[in-house]
């Protein structure tokens, strides 16, 4: 059975020499935002593009890249230039609204 495009083995941004999927990867990813967020959408968002973008400029393989950048879109993380940047102005904006809040 050929493995699913989550399955795949590709070299892990984290561990030189070691591999990973990139299921584990955004589950990682997923993880952290979650635990960052202040259950705040923008922040989980902002955070789970900020770690997938940042491991995806750590893989030398072009294809890796691909690999890691189309399982993401597929589990609905869109790490497009557009979307990032649609994010990074959702985020700056809850964060405003945070810190108008704390005032």
């Amino acid at each position: 059975m050929k493995p699913t495009l989550y399955d795949i083995r590709i070299q892990s941004p984290l561990t030189p020499g070691e591999t990973t999927t990139p299921k584990a990867l955004i589950a990682q990813a997923e993880l952290s935002a979650k635990q960052s967020s202040g259950l705040h959408f923008e922040i989980y968002e902002m955070r789970g593009i900020e770690q997938l973008g940042e491991w995806l400029k750590r893989l030398d393989d072009e294809r890796e890249q691909r690999i890691l950048y189309l399982a993401a879109k597929r589990r609905g993380w869109d790490l497009s230039p557009a979307h990032v940047a649609a994010v990074t102005q959702a985020y700056d904006e809850a964060m405003s609204e945070i810190q108008e809040s704390q005032i």
